[in-house]
């Protein structure tokens, strides 16, 4: 479920990524920097998110990083200067990242819960999730509702589902395992494919 909710947020922040443009009279360059904010706040968040998993496991930490998350898309949608969507972005992208590893842990515990690879199906509900948002986006647009209510109505019934999702996170994780998780480079016995992707 939290996956789903992942790929609809950030499904609906793509899919208006040219409102926001319109609304702000961004160049392609001031557009390039609000991206480049969302990329940042991820990369600031995902080595920290990886330490609090490894110590606490993922359950809590996929529960706030997703309520953070759907907090995050209205902000976007309210900011009201170019230098409070700058900020803004850049904690949409922290909360993306926090998002992405915390849940990416709970997956793996729930396959080794139940023994199976499902990892492919939960990254569907994420391309599901996305997708729908940019469906529903068209449909509703076209009708000339509010960017930002638009953005604040998607985050009110995603926050629900997030609240709905807590008491089925599962509170083990095996990757408490880990020791000192964060950025690293593979060794010189790694694969050399391995160290290619690199």
């Amino acid at each position: 479920m939290l996956l789903f909710v992942d790929g609809v947020i950030f499904g609906t922040w793509a899919a208006l990524i040219p409102s926001f443009q319109q609304k702000f009279g961004l160049s392609a360059v001031k557009l390039s920097w609000v991206l480049f904010g969302v990329a940042l706040g991820a990369l600031i968040s995902m080595p920290f998110t990886g330490q609090v998993v490894a110590r606490k496991g993922s359950r809590t930490m996929a529960f706030w990083a997703a309520l953070g998350f759907c907090a995050a898309l209205p902000l976007l949608g309210f900011a009201p200067t170019y230098p409070v969507l700058m900020a803004t972005a850049i904690f949409f992208g922290m909360a993306k990242g926090a998002l992405d590893v915390s849940i990416n842990a709970q997956a793996i515990t729930v396959e080794n819960a139940i023994k199976r690879p499902i990892m492919s199906s939960f990254q569907g509900f994420w391309s599901l999730g996305g997708l729908g948002a940019a469906f529903v986006l068209s449909l509703v647009l076209n009708h000339g509702l509010g960017v930002s209510f638009l953005m604040l109505a998607i985050a009110f019934l995603l926050s629900l589902l997030v609240l709905s999702s807590l008491g089925r996170l599962l509170p083990e994780d095996p990757i408490r395992q880990i020791a000192s998780p964060g950025f690293s480079w593979p060794d010189r016995q790694s694969h050399p494919i391995t160290c290619l992707a690199y």
